[in-house]
């Protein structure tokens, strides 16, 4: 029965008639949900019918899929299709990074990184910034240029809000730990509990900015 309706779904989708494709690979997913391919292939369906929400949550669940099976090249190569077709999702952009690190992919990973503490530094969200640089650490404990710009913050902070880097040595490696979270002004954009920004500038001020999970 399966076959018979992907047959139907392919013959619907030659004439282009994708929502009628669709609706055979729900009656599909109706027998077994847990059919990723048929899932991916309406993931694609959806976002040729302009329905990137929808798709983008199957997408997800694929990509969840093929990593908890260990096809990591197919997880990785979903996860950069999911950033660029939301590359304002921070959400998709971290697990890409820890599933490249995952795979000691670092270079990766630590461009992931460094594109996000870029754009929270234009934020003036200072906090997020330095959890970014701080994460490529975790992996690269000598990398001077994020070593330089933790530097560079701390000299930027006023005196009583200055980010404390204290070192400890380890063999030739050298450890840097936050010893004091700065606190900084009403106008920084941050993370709420919510998952989404709002601008505390603003008193009052609860307009959804950016959603960071499809739920």
């Amino acid at each position: 029965q399966k076959q018979r309706l992907m047959n139907i779904a392919q013959k619907k989708m030659q004439t282009n008639k994708l929502d009628l494709a669709i609706d055979s690979l729900n009656k599909i997913l109706e027998i077994d949900f847990n059919d990723f391919e048929v899932r991916k292939l309406k993931a694609e369906l959806l976002l040729q019918m302009g329905k990137t929400g929808e798709g983008m949550l199957h997408l997800r669940d694929v990509a969840e899929y093929y990593r908890s099976e260990g096809f990591y090249v197919k997880a990785i190569a979903l996860y950069k299709r999911m950033g660029k077709l939301d590359p304002e999702n921070d959400s998709l952009l971290l697990h890409l990074a820890q599933l490249l690190i995952d795979q000691k992919l670092y270079a990766d990973a630590t461009d992931i990184y460094m594109q996000l503490a870029k754009k929270y530094e234009l934020l003036n969200n200072q906090n997020r910034a330095v959890d970014m640089y701080k994460k490529i650490l975790n992996y690269q404990q000598e990398n001077e240029t994020v070593l330089k710009l933790l530097e560079k913050f701390t000299l930027d902070q006023p005196e009583n809000k200055k980010i404390q880097l204290k070192q400890t040595g380890y063999d030739k490696h050298q450890v840097f730990e936050e010893t004091e979270i700065p606190a900084y002004s009403n106008a920084e954009l941050d993370f709420e509990d919510s998952g989404v920004f709002t601008d505390e500038s603003k008193p009052g001020n609860t307009e959804l900015i950016r959603p960071l999970f499809y739920d």
